[in-house]
């Protein structure tokens, strides 16, 4: 048998001339290291592969690998936004556990058919990346790896190797590290580690297609085992096991959406999916089937239903035929969409009354509990019945902070003002977003008089009709007014500003803007929960049932606020460790968008700009949480502490955590300390790495090693 070339062996049953006849078994195995045999592993069942050790006659060994070894493998990276290859974003990572640097010389990779570079090393306890692009090459393929993984090729290019011509099969595939024999055989190649990965289970199946790589969980697993890996996000080059901790996403039900296709004269009783605290319900225009003047009216308003019917002048004969109407139910209180739409709905008491024939018209003004960045778009709907039958709203153009809202009669009406009603505002964020999956578009349209006018949405917003509630946001034209609508369809509908004729037969009008609301779909309403508004506190907790310790902590932060310097933010960890993320940044600007807490970015949040977005030093140190056991509670602590109607939401946190060896001083990630851990600290000693700096004061030295 060749140690050098290995072999082919192939066992035959002779037949009766004792010539070779049935086919037995047939194995075969490449260059063999002096004194070390092949076996199957599992023991008779398994492949065949080098083992630990020679076993004639007795159990296998087990598997002999490394010590450089196969240690993360991206299979199937995430489809790209750019326009290349997918594929190009893949990855093979090994690992050197040993305190000495390794000659990669004459050494492959088979499955993907690399061969290492002349003189190419890989140093004491470090990882070298091989990728199927040239990493030393600014590129669109570089520049996509560098923000898919969060690793900067031309700081860390030594740590990159590329290309490699081969690609790793998503469906699974056997990969190969091999090294030469010794100097004499440099072509001759042992197997140093090999894994035969699948898309199937055993094998993480979390892997495949999900941005997830397969990761080995420690260098003394073997590396064909499906025990030995798990998926987790990608950390080509980085040491430690990382981990991101997403705490539930959670959203409340905040109202409803529904259309009613037949409404008359007759009151409607609307029952509700659930039961509301103070629900505000908002159910206009009318369609325009029947060509009469006509309002809707709400009335008996109570925590899960109310009562709807169609209102024509006191000059007709009351009777009004079917007409479609959307309502919308919402719970009174300001609110944010998980995108960070601002919402806010309230009622006033008021007999603030305008009209032609009103002596004294006025408006009721109305403050905003919350600020809005920019004036809203304004709904109105009266809430009762107390007065007359035939009445409606009218609004001045709202601002950021409140409106002038009032009853408008009809045109003989006066002159004395209206009796008090309830009547509801919802004012809600322009532009387009998404509530609870159904697309909506809010807005404010100009120049609307009494012939209909096109309204059209944003192009490709709906695949439906959409349900369609608006309301008069002007008052220039100062008879009785409201609106109608017709033709509607996905993209448009017409709509058009209608007078009674109970003063006159002039039905006229002067230019009106229009505030909307179109919703693609039907059924509930959602927001966030994590809301907070002037001097509030809110204590967000995140049980985390992992273990280990921090080795390493950033805090990514997506949060609404008209006012960051308001706002101060504490991270507690389940120890008692308190970290200031931020305190009175930002100035009077707004916003963490896509906001990362790192101690290692280039810039303090304190001296940055908001609205803030990438990564920032915090204002506290996440280091503090160096060592900490990450199982228990985590609470997020968010304080707006001025009383100035600048209020926000939290729309999502996490965090992501690099973990400490287990246990600790475990430096080459095998299952158990020994001299090897304390060779490689040596090896280390000067760096700054932070795996080998055990006592954290920012540098690798003797008191480590101590």
């Amino acid at each position: 048998l060749s140690g050098n070339e290995g072999e082919d062996v192939v066992l035959v049953q002779p037949d009766a001339s004792g010539n070779p006849g049935l086919f037995v078994d047939h194995v075969t195995f490449g260059p063999a290291r002096v004194g070390e045999s092949f076996g199957r592993w599992p023991d008779e069942a398994g492949v065949l592969y080098p083992m630990i050790s020679t076993t004639l006659g007795s159990a296998n060994s087990g598997p002999r690998f490394g010590p450089v070894v196969i240690s993360e493998i991206m299979v199937n990276p995430l489809d790209s936004a750019n326009l290349f290859d997918p594929e190009l974003l893949e990855y093979v990572e090994i690992y050197n556990p040993t305190p000495r640097a390794v000659v990669l010389s004459n050494w492959t990779l088979d499955g993907i058919g690399y061969q290492f570079p002349d003189g190419a090393t890989i140093g004491p306890g470090q990882k070298l990346v091989l990728v199927p692009f040239n990493p030393a090459t600014i590129s669109i393929v570089s520049n996509a790896f560098n923000s898919a993984y969060d690793v900067d090729l031309a700081a860390k290019g030594s740590g990159f190797l590329g290309p490699y011509p081969g690609r790793a099969d998503n469906a699974g595939q056997t990969l190969t590290l091999r090294r030469p024999l010794d100097v004499a055989n440099p072509s001759s190649l042992v197997i140093e580690d090999q894994v035969i990965y699948d898309d199937q289970a055993p094998w993480p199946t979390a892997v495949d297609g999900t941005g997830l790589s397969l990761q080995r969980k420690r260098v003394d697993l073997w590396g064909n085992d499906p025990n030995s890996w798990e998926g987790g996000r990608p950390t080509p080059g980085q040491m430690g096991r990382k981990i991101q901790l997403f705490p539930e996403k959670s959203t409340m039900v905040i109202g409803e959406v529904g259309k009613i296709d037949d409404l008359t004269h007759e009151p409607q009783t609307i029952t509700l999916t659930q039961a509301y605290t103070n629900p505000v319900v908002f159910a206009q225009p009318a369609s325009f089937n029947d060509t009469d003047p006509v309002v809707v009216r709400v009335s008996a308003v109570q925590s899960n239903q109310f009562d709807v019917f169609l209102a024509e002048p006191s000059n007709l004969d009351g009777e009004h035929s079917g007409e479609t109407v959307t309502y919308a139910v919402l719970e009174a209180g300001s609110h944010w969409l998980a995108d960070g739409t601002h919402l806010e709905v309230g009622t006033v008491a008021t007999d603030a009354t305008v009209g032609i024939s009103i002596a004294s018209p006025s408006f009721e003004s109305i403050n905003f509990t919350s600020l809005f960045a920019e004036a809203p778009a304004v709904l109105s709907q009266t809430q009762t019945t107390s007065g007359e039958v035939f009445l409606t709203t009218r609004q001045h153009d709202a601002m950021t902070g409140g409106l002038e809202i009032a009853l408008e009669p009809e045109e003989q009406f006066g002159p004395d003002q209206h009796v008090v009603e309830t009547v509801g505002y919802l004012a809600i964020e322009h532009g387009s977003s998404i509530w609870n999956e159904m697309p909506i578009v809010a807005g404010l349209n100009r120049f609307f008089t009494q012939k209909f006018r096109i309204l059209s949405f944003p192009t490709a917003t709906f695949d439906v009709v959409p349900s369609f509630l608006a309301s008069l946001a002007s008052y220039h034209g100062i008879d009785n007014s409201h609106l109608r609508f017709q033709n509607a369809e996905e993209n448009r509908v017409e709509v058009k500003v209608e007078e009674d004729t109970t003063l006159d037969d002039e039905m006229g009008h002067a230019f009106e803007n229009v505030a909307y609301l179109a919703i693609g779909g039907q059924g509930p309403l959602t927001a966030v929960p994590r809301s907070f508004a002037d001097g509030q506190t809110r204590m967000l907790n995140f049980d985390v049932a992992d273990t280990g310790r921090v080795l390493d902590l950033n805090v990514s932060l997506e949060l609404v606020h008209t006012r960051m310097a308001d706002l101060d933010i504490f991270l507690e960890s389940p120890d008692g460790t308190l970290v200031e993320l931020l305190s009175d940044v930002g100035a009077a600007d707004d916003n963490l968008t896509g906001t990362i807490l790192d101690d290692e970015a280039a810039e303090s949040i304190v001296s940055a700009a908001a609205p803030f977005s990438g990564k920032f030093q915090p204002e506290g140190t996440l280091r503090d949480f160096l060592g900490t056991d990450i199982s228990g509670t985590w609470t997020l602590i968010v304080t707006d502490d001025t009383l100035n109607r600048d209020s926000g939401a939290l729309l999502d946190w996490s965090m992501e955590i690099e973990l400490a060896p287990e246990p600790e001083g475990n430096l080459n990630y095998d299952s158990h300390l020994d001299a090897a851990d304390i060779d490689l600290l040596f090896a280390n000693l000067g760096s700054s790495d932070a795996t080998y700096d055990l006592d954290s004061d920012g540098d690798v030295d003797r008191q480590d090693v101590d």
